[in-house]
């Protein structure tokens, strides 16, 4: 079976940004549930500041992102994840053993489309922390 749930949100936001620019409106964010896709900066020109949310701690954050244009997108095991045990096990699956993926908290990835910052989180989650930059 295929799922395409994993980038639903993402297409959405991309395509929510397209139909606000051919409806005139060239200032606002788009938040898809942490997909966040940017029409365009604030009227004075400013940056929006986005919180990227500590994966531990409950309504901290760890880092602000300034973003005029673009998007961002997190991918993590805090939001759809279960803990059993005192282990967390993330919804993002390892396509090779079936078993969730483990070794990081969360990956932030700023990119022009929320559709590529997407599925770079979740590529980068599944290589972990030594390959997931590369």
């Amino acid at each position: 079976m295929i799922d395409f749930g994993g980038i639903v949100k993402e297409y959405a936001a991309d395509s929510a940004e397209k139909i606000c620019r051919s409806m005139g409106i060239f200032h606002g964010i788009i938040d898809m549930g942490g997909d966040v896709k940017i029409i365009g900066p604030y009227i004075d020109g400013r940056p929006w500041n986005i919180a990227v949310n500590h994966p531990r701690k409950a309504d901290t954050e760890i880092a602000f992102i300034r973003l005029r244009t673009g998007a961002m997108a997190t991918s993590g095991d805090y939001e759809r994840s279960i803990k059993i045990d005192g282990k967390i096990y993330s919804h993002v699956l390892n396509p090779k053993t079936g078993w969730p993926v483990e070794g990081m908290s969360s990956v932030t990835v700023v990119a022009d489309h929320c559709l590529i910052a997407g599925n770079l989180t979740t590529i980068s989650f599944l290589k972990g922390q030594n390959n997931g930059i590369d």
